[in-house]
């Protein structure tokens, strides 16, 4: 029964990012969140969380964001992948370099992480080249 409930928060999630006003996406994903904390079933409470994360990324809310991150415990590599080349695109910064360490645990978010890395710091490529060969090693 909860199956359903978590996949109609996925697409409800998913749907928020289309919207043109920040501050109404905010306030229904508050909602969404206040639906999952009353959820049973810690499976889909999982998932539901991780497609919110998700979808603040693709909206640009960053500081909540980074509280859910800790709250995403399956395909946590592959949902850190995509928040991070979303933060990358809106062009942040600040929660960028919060969630490096994050995503230094898992390979596919690590290349990620290191490609940005080259784009954002063209000029010194070749230091961070020589830091990851050293790290690799």
């Amino acid at each position: 029964m909860t199956r359903p409930k978590s996949r109609s928060i996925a697409a409800i999630a998913k749907a928020v990012v289309k919207f043109e006003d920040k501050g109404r996406a905010l306030k229904y994903i508050n909602k969404l969140i206040g639906v999952i904390d009353k959820m049973p079933d810690e499976y889909n409470k999982l998932r539901s969380i991780a497609a919110i994360t998700y979808s603040q990324s693709k909206i640009g809310l960053f500081s909540d964001l980074i509280q859910n991150i800790k709250n995403i415990l399956m395909e946590r590599d592959r949902y850190l992948s995509y928040i991070i080349y979303n933060m990358f695109k809106s062009g942040d910064k600040k929660y960028f370099k919060k969630l490096i360490s994050e995503c230094s645990y898992y390979i596919s978010s690590r290349y990620a992480t290191i490609g940005i890395l080259f784009y954002l710091y063209k000029d010194q490529r070749k230091d961070l080249s020589d830091i990851i060969v050293d790290l690799i090693q």
